[in-house]
């Protein structure tokens, strides 16, 4: 179906209302983000792929609403500002806390969706924080002074300064937050070894005291649940960018349920802190079909086109966020931020997505999300 400019401004109050509203939040109420990887506000770059991973018949209903499809250009994703801001109005009626985006340099496709958050007079409807690389916060180790290094780590100071930076609440204090993807090999090119990192983020701690904007509460992206390098590098908490599961033939939702919550226990075992992720679905057959350039030789948990979950019911999305706030209730020394992290609001191509799509116009996982955080 074609959908004209026209027909898509004429939908977007669809997205300022797919949160039922509701009485105002208790204090005391957990914080759920969901993570942003965003390819579909410009067709240029990296974008370009997953935009055509979208165009087969049978995956088109996954596509963002501010896409649409044609047979001379395959599937096409632009977003302007009115399309950011009936996101955040419809992110914000749903209870979200903050959005964590995917952290990509200014000159990348795959930052216009940021740029468009920072440049809404609706950005303060819900916070944002970063999920980064070890690249994200140092130079290469070897072509660099201390003064280089030391100065992209004061850049983050002073976007966490921002009055929309999410903060997680502990006690008295507010502590923004900041998730850190883990790669070895990103290690030994930036921090050499794992001392290098943990030196890092103390004197990272300590610029951010300087600035005032306080301590800030790191998440290491730690998939193996490696309590050795959680506490080397001198993290705050553990979590990973989608929870240890295995998937083989096509499966129901309800066994990728069982398999994140049993990844919440592993998590929380050690007795660290952590921050739970919740998953909608996993279904990466777009890719599988037509892989991205950067993830050609990556290890990924589906290695074949027939292995997936189906995507949660809007019932089931609900009932798994409810068991994530009971989980964070139960484990209070292990969940002392009360923090928990959604795949995805907007991963559509890899494995699943609760913003609105061609397929969802209406929004029913941030309504079920709505009604359960409410």
């Amino acid at each position: 179906m074609l959908i004209t400019r026209r027909e898509l401004l004429a939908r977007l109050p669809l997205l300022a209302i797919a949160g039922a509203t509701g009485a105002p939040a208790a204090e005391e109420k957990a914080d759920f983000g969901a993570i942003r990887w965003d390819a579909w506000y410009r067709k240029e770059g990296d974008s370009v792929f997953p935009q055509q991973n979208l165009a087969p018949e049978r995956y088109r209903n996954r596509a963002p609403i501010n896409c649409a499809y044609s047979d001379a250009d395959g599937m096409t994703c632009n977003g302007a500002q009115a399309v950011l801001d009936a996101e955040i109005e419809a992110a914000a009626r749903a209870g979200l806390s903050f959005w964590a985006f995917d952290w990509y340099a200014a000159n990348s496709s795959l930052r216009k969706a940021w740029d468009l958050y920072q440049s809404s007079a609706l950005r303060n409807q819900i916070a944002w924080c970063p999920i980064i690389g070890l690249g994200d916060l140092s130079p290469p180790l070897s072509s660099t002074s201390a003064s280089e290094r030391e100065n992209k780590l004061r850049a983050w100071c002073n976007l966490m300064q921002q009055p929309n930076y999410f903060k997680a609440r502990m006690g008295s204090a507010r502590r923004p937050l900041l998730f850190i993807f883990y790669r070895e090999n990103e290690l030994k090119t930036y921090f050499g070894v794992l001392d290098g990192l943990r030196a890092a983020l103390d004197n990272f701690r300590r610029l951010c005291a300087d600035e005032g904007v306080g301590n800030p509460y790191i998440v290491l992206f730690d998939p193996a649940v490696d309590v050795k390098l959680f506490t080397g590098s001198g993290a705050d908490a553990i979590s990973n960018y989608i929870a240890g599961f295995k998937s083989t033939g096509n499966r129901k939702y309800s066994e990728l349920d069982r398999q994140v919550r049993a990844y919440w226990a592993r998590m929380a075992a050690p007795g660290y802190p952590c921050v739970p992720i919740l998953q909608v679905g996993w279904d990466d057959r777009p890719r599988l079909d037509h892989p991205v350039p950067w993830e050609q030789g990556d290890a990924k948990p589906a290695a074949k086109s027939d292995s997936y979950f189906e995507m949660a019911s809007p019932e089931e999305f609900a009932a798994e966020v409810k068991a994530a706030d009971l989980f964070m209730r139960d484990h209070p020394t292990q969940c002392p931020a009360r923090v928990a992290l959604i795949y995805s609001w907007s991963e559509c191509d890899e494995g699943g997505c609760i913003m609105p799509t061609l397929g969802d116009q209406d929004g029913k996982y941030l309504r079920a999300l709505a009604q359960t955080i409410r």
